[in-house]
């Protein structure tokens, strides 16, 4: 892994108002006069026959289904290649595009009787060249290439907050260890198993992280093997970390 000397922090803006969700509503094709609210969940919903929508003012949040009788031959799915291509010209017609570069994978989404009826293409934004991970689109179509669905995050702006000095590997390193010895609150860093007696770190990765704030920070994540050799108990395994990549 090569480290940047800087990063830069992010934060989206979301539409909250119902003249925006409503405007995102009719661009995703719900052509509907007004939207039901739900002051509990903080979502707006839309069903009938033809499609449902759903939308949360809390994170920007979208799904939604065209109800359309689906092909179910796998024979007839296109190249992904065209796949990818149907999923882009969705996005960009209705200007859901917000950034140059994808990290872009096709899988299969639904399968009946040994048989692929939908296939989703996932679209991974890249912002400064690292990958978002937790954060993006999924566009649904089945094998006549007709979109019957898609989620993700819809942002209205993507603001750069600051730019920050970059945390070295070796920094990383020392700040894992340090952590886990002092068993430091989980507020800036993430360890998913932490019953072991040694660690080793087999790989890391840069990543770009939307947090509950809607920020967009950068993070390492560090894919580790850890064993527990302690008072009888024999276990091994794989463990994930994560922590802030930027200097406070």
């Amino acid at each position: 892994l090569t480290t940047p000397t800087t990063l830069k922090v992010y934060r989206i803006e979301i539409y909250t108002t119902a003249e925006e969700v409503l405007s995102l509503a009719r661009r995703l094709g719900i052509e509907v006069g007004k939207l039901y609210f739900n002051n509990i969940t903080k979502k707006y919903l839309f069903y009938n026959d033809r499609f449902s929508f759903e939308y949360s003012i809390d994170n920007g949040f979208v799904r939604v289904q065209y109800h359309i009788k689906e092909q179910s031959s796998e024979s007839m799915f296109s190249s992904e290649n065209v796949l990818i291509k149907n999923a882009l010209s969705f996005l960009r017609d209705r200007g859901l595009i917000y950034v140059n570069d994808y990290d872009i994978k096709v899988k299969d989404y639904l399968v009946s009787n040994s048989t692929v009826v939908l296939k989703s293409v996932t679209l991974y934004p890249k912002i400064d060249g690292v990958i978002a991970k937790n954060f993006g689109f999924m566009v649904i179509l089945d094998s006549a290439g007709n979109i019957v669905g898609f989620e993700g995050i819809v942002i209205e702006n993507l603001d750069v907050v600051g730019e920050y000095r970059a945390k070295s590997i070796d920094d990383v390193v020392k700040e894992l260890k340090k952590k886990i010895s002092h068993g430091d609150p989980m507020t800036d860093w993430f360890i998913d198993w932490l019953a072991f007696t040694d660690l080793k770190i087999k790989n890391m990765t840069l990543q770009y992280f939307l947090t509950s704030k809607g920020y967009i920070v950068p993070i390492y994540v560090i894919d580790c093997e850890y064993s527990l050799d302690y008072n009888g108990i024999h276990d091994k395994g794989t463990t994930q970390a994560m922590i802030i990549a930027i200097l406070s």
